[in-house]
């Protein structure tokens, strides 16, 4: 090596070890690892009404982009199984039990549906606690309202996946605290009472949600998304006339049409 090369080197390596040392004075100067928590209590949601009832809401909303409730496993279950839908690939591919999905083949330890059962009971759990907490929530009642529609309605969807994936599962309607509490998560209610939970969600939801909703606010659900799912619950009982009177009521509003594209559905 030259000398000059030496020099260069030397010269570099003094340069980069005053950086150095001052990038560490600097950022102990700073105390940089001293960061303060950044989880949000309880406390602060009630504190901040409308920031926490948002979030307390948006907590469930969050739960239907879940892995576990709209994607892989519900398309196996709700469209494999049936003739919409056929698993594709190999047999082999990451798709786990899809092919066993779309054989009829699946047993009780299919991770399909362990999965949507246990996404969909982490909606239901996240709505408990919203419901909660939302009656301590410093708001008029016209909003408070609004958020526990919101709340009942969301429980009623994800009671209405459990139901028609297993019947009879836990009827969970509030957060389970005591010993007491907590054994109801091993108590199979029937399909039946299921029904009748699921339906008086969406009367409630029904009596408290609005008709429409503000272009700003699309994607949260309104009266006639409960009519709706009302109207699907009593199909699949076979109340065909409580049924047509939640379709009528929706088509007679006059706030909706049909596309005229199939495929933009």
């Amino acid at each position: 090596m030259s000398l000059k090369n030496k020099h260069m080197n030397t010269k570099y390596f003094s340069v980069g070890f005053i950086l150095l040392m001052s990038m560490i004075i600097f950022s102990c100067g700073k105390n940089f690892l001293d960061e303060p928590p950044r989880t949000v209590t309880i406390e602060d949601l009630l504190s901040n009404p409308q920031d926490g009832a948002q979030r307390l809401t948006a907590a469930v909303y969050s739960k239907l982009y879940d892995w576990d409730v709209h994607t892989f496993s519900w398309i196996g279950i709700s469209s494999i199984t049936s003739d919409d839908a056929d698993k594709g690939s190999i047999d082999g591919d990451a798709g786990t039990d899809k092919v066993l999905l779309d054989n009829w083949a699946f047993d009780a330890n299919s991770i399909s549906f362990n999965e949507a059962w246990s996404g969909n009971f982490d909606g239901i759990g996240r709505v408990a606690y919203g419901l909660q907490f939302m009656e301590d929530i410093n708001l008029p009642q016209s909003e408070k309202d609004r958020y526990i529609g919101e709340l009942k309605m969301l429980r009623a969807y994800f009671y209405w996946n459990l139901v028609r994936m297993y019947g009879g599962v836990p009827k969970i309607d509030r957060v389970l605290e005591t010993k007491e509490d907590i054994a109801l998560g091993s108590v199979r209610a029937s399909a039946a009472e299921i029904y009748a939970f699921i339906e008086a969600d969406c009367q409630e939801a029904i009596a408290k949600l609005p008709p429409v909703i503000p272009s700003e606010e699309l994607g949260r659900v309104s009266k006639y998304t409960a009519y709706a799912l009302l109207a699907k619950v009593y199909l699949y009982q076979k109340r065909w006339a409580e049924s047509k009177s939640m379709c009528d009521a929706i088509i007679n509003s006059n706030k909706f049409f049909l596309l005229a594209d199939y495929d933009k559905i």
